[in-house]
């Protein structure tokens, strides 16, 4: 099957995310760098949640296929004993109540002050969790980046300060980064909500119940979009959705909106500067409402409709007509044409 330009650069934008992400543990390190263990521990599940809380680290939580929950908090630099130093004022930690496993660490507030950066280099630090696939996870990093793969739970991850990679993921799952990228690839189950204050969003293969994806300032990207209900916005940036089916919003302050509809329901695109492409089968049926200051449907397409076509509005009956398809912008073009267009 021909893969389209925008699937490509999708694959590639999630590729280049985990990538940078590494698992974290797979980042180009410095000739010069050394690695250290500093904690390790072992739990049995049996049932329970874990949460980790740390100020300035990497996380990296995965599936194992084990009963248990094993974790590492490892670093890496130039000078291990200074590294040391610093990782141990960290204060990494785990703790068990028979309920939830706790990884913690505390902030060290001295904005690197100590730290030469010339004689030392870069500095590390990564807590790596390994857990059941059926367990509930909340996860917070204040200065770092979070990846997590092949889950089934309740999972949330805020990244305060980096970026979020999730793969694999089913159930109720809650991604957050108040200065980062999110690269979700393949999420499943009741609901997903996928949100950064700054940066982009990019979007593999998700079939959850109901999807919100937002971001403040960024781009939103991606290849396949099957949800009861979605809403997907963006402040300022473009959206591209190689395949969507079932409810579907998309909103951009300034940007251009593309979408392939693969099954319709209720559907709106609006964006206030910017152009909509919308893609769709040869059969789609739809009640079209289309306004904005430049208009146009392929021939293709229009051989199928009833209704008005005027300069700034387009409103009819698409294949006898079917559940609402609209589409607004107010300064830009929208254009209706079909997927082998």
């Amino acid at each position: 099957m021909r893969r389209s330009r925008s699937s490509i650069r999708i694959a590639a934008a999630l590729l280049a995310l985990s990538t940078a992400l590494g698992c974290t543990v797979a980042l180009a390190q410095d000739q010069d760098e050394q690695r250290a263990q500093w904690l390790a521990e072992t739990f049995p599940a049996n049932g329970r949640d874990l949460a980790i809380e740390v100020g300035d680290a990497d996380v990296v939580v995965r599936n194992g296929d084990v009963d248990e929950i094993t974790f590492e908090v490892w670093f890496r630099a130039r000078d291990l004993n200074a590294a040391r130093d610093r990782v141990e004022r960290m204060n990494f930690r785990a703790e068990d109540d028979g309920n939830t496993v706790r990884i913690l660490s505390d902030a060290v507030d001295d904005d690197w002050r100590d730290w030469d950066w010339r004689r030392w280099g870069s500095f590390d630090v990564v807590v790596e969790a390994i857990v059941p696939e059926a367990i509930d996870a909340h996860i917070v990093s204040g200065d770092g980046d979070v990846s997590v793969q092949r889950l089934n739970g309740r999972i949330t991850v805020i990244a305060e300060d980096g970026d979020v990679l999730a793969d694999s993921l089913t159930g109720s799952i809650e991604l957050r980064s108040n200065d980062g990228d999110l690269g979700v690839r393949s999420v499943g189950g009741a609901s997903l909500i996928a949100h950064t204050d700054d940066g982009d969003v990019t979007l593999g293969d998700l079939t959850s119940g109901t999807v919100d994806i937002h971001t403040d300032d960024g781009d939103i990207q991606g290849t396949r979009l099957s949800a009861g209900s979605s809403q997907v916005v963006t402040g300022d940036g473009d959206i591209v959705m190689d395949s969507v089916a079932g409810e579907f919003d998309a909103r951009t302050g300034d940007g251009d909106i593309h979408v392939s509809i693969d099954r319709l329901d209720s559907t709106s695109l609006t964006t206030t500067e910017g152009d909509i492409t919308i893609r769709a089968g040869a059969q789609l049926a739809a009640n079209l409402d289309l306004r904005g200051p430049g208009l146009s449907m392929r021939e293709a397409v229009r051989a199928n409709f009833k209704g008005r076509v005027e300069r700034r509005l387009i409103e009819g009956a698409l294949n006898g007509g079917g559940p609402a398809l609209q589409a607004r912008t107010q300064d830009g073009t929208i254009v209706l044409r079909l997927n082998r267009d």
